[in-house]
């Protein structure tokens, strides 16, 4: 043996009284004989054996064993009650308490490396640690025992009723499906340097369980935001309440050199009970088996056997794969980028690897999405390679699925999205993520109703997730259900506090209702917590034009235009600005041959409103370039928005004298609006587009007809009515008159508001 002042590499054997610890398999025994010890106090002992003889005050045990958590010393007291039980030192032989200072471990110790022979732990007694009444706290084989027993006895004395109950026996005491939360993993690492990897594992157990049918498992987005451990009642009925969680996984990842040790338990929420508990460990090379055993045995505990799936991740690359996935959480621009490292790396590494290629695809979409300086084309460029070389490694790779779906969606081949989804949602039934995204495709595709639908099974399986939330809100507000809205949107805001996310969706409400005031303090919100993304500067000027605030447009439109790596929509934006504050006349030419259709659609539109004579051929050019790119095809938020290039182009024509072609795009844009409210949609935008529509027509009574409902509805950009060519033969009706001075007063009244708060 050597003494505990000598080194000893590796997971170490302590001696002392009567008692021997096994690190390596976290077990104690007693006078010879094998105890069972939950976690708290056995880790606490281990820091007594690691510091023997030395005073360790209370607050510096609260801090080793509870890290970075305000708890009272009822908490320690209760935790050194059960150790000082299971290691019979009720009369401190062992362990000494300094009243008013904390505890010594005043035995002698010594380590060594060497792997006894554990005896097998005695049968738990009932009321134990690990065993209890609760159906949730019997193991496997002693269910089937007791039920066994119900079952003979059922039928003895109920005769033929004994057939149910051995119906009943045979499928199982656990109910189905069984709703499990896999907790973040604690890092028992020197400094805590190992969180990714924890957390990656953790986040590797729940993908093993989201391809079992007879699985609900909480998505690592809400279970992740919440902790517990296994001796505190309280913080597991939290996870019950909030998750709905019958059982738990809870885990603590240990690393030495190049072999990483979890220590993993299920846990009933209901009696904070283990139900099972085991120890593996495994070269960092290897780390992909731990994962699968932990979901398999815990599964198996409960009955429940594990579907074959994909195999486990064996490569050195899991690891870099691991921190890429927890880096990308930030979702910053510099988190995303740092994330594309590690991806690449891991594929340098293994190019075999497939989620390095799919994780790697994912940060190109994320940087364009968040409006980080890369186009919705540049990225699909970059990101299809890379998941066509996924899907041939691995054909049913969840990530890859998601990845290919959001790629099809934003380039509004929304058939082919829902098409990977679906097989996203058939592989992995219990993945939050593949119900929401697939909610995506339904909901960019206008068929709001099925988006709803897939948002409510993704909230479901991600409660706390604030993302399903405002989805969920903006799903309910295209349908008109404003108040539903504001209640998820508000939601989002008591889960995360100054969520840019939540008062965007405010933002949002308030401008579908008419309420400019109340979205210009939303927009404000959202910008005072994260004032990185240009699309919001875009909508807040506007805003301000609408109510006509101009200096505050005038810097909005700036802050945005610093933000944007192509600035040509920016830039049109604010000619519109110019428009504005100067009338036509301050209008300048626009070139519109080098442009994107739909800004170069708004350049022609200004320049023909300062007088310039229409480029028919420009705009051949452009429409033609429209209808052979799906991705130029009407955007249903820009609707929303107020913006329609079809229509744009529509009225070019008109001013042009080709009422033919003007007729076919203001038919092609009304198919769409058709089909948007025939989904149960209802953006208050839709009548002012019915009245453009029936204006370039010269069906102006109907146009004016249209404009009222518009205003009705919340619309208010009456501004524009005054130079849109579309409406050069309505401006004249007294009724037109009378509507606009009606939005004038409002805006009025609604700019005094924003002025004052």
């Amino acid at each position: 043996m050597a003494s505990e002042a000598a080194p000893v590499a590796g997971p170490r054997v302590y001696s002392f009284g009567n008692c021997m610890v096994d690190e390596r398999h976290l077990a104690l025994t007693v006078n010879g004989r094998r105890v069972a010890l939950e976690a708290r106090p056995l880790e606490l002992l281990l820091h007594f054996l690691r510091r023997p003889g030395e005073l360790l005050t209370k607050d510096e045990l609260l801090e080793a064993v509870w890290p970075g958590r305000v708890l009272s010393e009822s908490v320690l007291t209760k935790t050194m009650a059960k150790l000082r039980q299971a290691l019979g030192d009720e009369d401190q032989v062992l362990i000494r308490t300094v009243y008013g200072q904390g505890y010594r471990l005043v035995v002698p110790v010594t380590v060594d490396t060497a792997e006894p022979r554990l005896p097998e732990p005695e049968p738990l007694a009932p009321g134990s640690s690990e065993a209890g009444s609760h159906p949730d706290d019997v193991s496997p084989a002693r269910r089937q025992l007791l039920l066994l027993g119900v079952a003979a006895a059922g039928v003895a004395v109920l005769g033929g009723g004994g057939v149910l109950l051995y119906r009943w026996m045979k499928a199982g005491a656990v109910g189905l499906p069984v709703h499990i939360a896999v907790l973040p993993f604690d890092d028992l690492s020197a400094g805590h340097i190992e969180g990714a990897l924890a957390s990656g594992l953790a986040a590797d157990v729940v993908a093993r369980f989201e391809r079992i049918q007879q699985v609900r498992v909480a998505a690592r987005e809400s279970a992740f935001s919440l902790k517990a451990t296994q001796d505190d009642a309280a913080e597991l009925a939290t996870v019950k309440k909030r998750l709905n969680a019958d059982y738990v996984v809870l885990g603590s990842v240990y690393r030495n050199g190049d072999r990483v040790r979890v220590a993993a338990r299920l846990v009933g929420t209901v009696s904070a009970r283990v139900i099972w508990q085991d120890v593996f460990e495994q070269p960092v090379g290897q780390l992909g088996r731990i994962a699968d055993s932990v979901a398999s045995n815990a599964l198996g505990s409960l009955g429940l056997a594990v579907t074959a799936g994909a195999p486990a991740r064996t490569s050195q690359a899991y690891e870099l794969n691991l921190l890429g996935e927890y880096t990308f959480q930030a979702r910053t621009p510099e988190a995303i980028r740092k994330a594309r490292d590690y991806f690449q790396h891991a594929m340098d590494l293994d190019p075999a690897y497939a989620p390095a290629y799919a994780g790697l695809a994912k940060t190109w979409l994320a940087e364009a999405d968040y409006g980080f300086g890369v186009t919705q084309r540049e990225a699909a460029a970059r990101a299809q390679p890379l998941l066509d070389k996924a899907f041939t490694l691995e054909p049913d790779l969840l990530e890859a699925l998601i990845v290919q779906g959001i790629l099809y969606s934003n380039a509004s081949e929304f058939d082919r999205a829902r098409a990977c989804l679906q097989r996203a949602v058939k592989v992995y039934p219990g993945s939050a993520r593949a119900h929401f995204t697939l909610g995506v495709t339904f909901d960019y595709d206008t068929m709001v109703r099925p988006a709803l639908d897939s948002y409510k099974r993704a909230q479901e399986l991600d409660p706390l997730n604030v993302l399903v939330d405002r989805r969920l809100g903006m799903c309910l507000m295209w349908l008109g259900r404003y108040d539903e809205a504001a209640q998820h949107f508000r939601r989002t805001l008591e889960l995360v506090p100054h969520l840019a996310g939540g008062y965007w969706g405010l933002g949002s409400l308030g401008y579908a209702r008419g309420r400019y005031d109340e979205s210009v303090s939303a927009y404000r919100s959202a910008l005072g917590t994260d004032s990185r993304h240009p699309n919001l500067w875009n909508e807040l000027a506007w805003l301000y034009m609408d109510l006509g605030m101009t200096r505050e447009a005038q810097s909005s439109f700036d802050n945005q235009l610093q933000l944007e790596k192509t600035p040509a929509r920016a830039s049109m934006d604010r000619a519109y600005l110019t428009l504005l504050l100067s009338g036509p006349t301050g209008l300048g030419p626009f070139v519109a041959n080098d442009s994107e259709p739909d800004v170069a659609a708004e350049g022609m539109l200004l320049a023909a409103i300062g007088g310039a004579r229409v480029d028919l051929a420009a705009v051949e050019h452009c429409v033609a370039r429209m209808q052979a790119d799906p991705t130029d095809s009407i955007d249903s938020y820009r609707l929303f928005l107020g913006h329609c290039t079809w229509l744009h182009f529509a009225t070019l024509y008109s001013l042009a004298g080709r009422e033919d072609a003007a007729e076919r795009l203001m038919s092609a844009t009304e198919s769409q609006l058709r089909r948007i409210v025939t989904n149960g949609n209802v953006y208050h935008t839709i009548a002012y587009f019915e009245a453009r529509i029936a204006a370039l027509r010269g069906q102006r009574e109907l146009a004016l007809q249209r404009l009222k409902a518009a205003v009705a509805a919340g619309w208010r950009r009456g501004w524009w009515i005054r130079f849109d060519p579309a409406f050069r033969t309505v401006r004249e009706l007294p009724g037109v008159k009378v509507l606009l001075d009606q939005i004038d007063r409002d805006m009025a009244l609604q700019r005094q508001r924003t002025e004052r708060g």
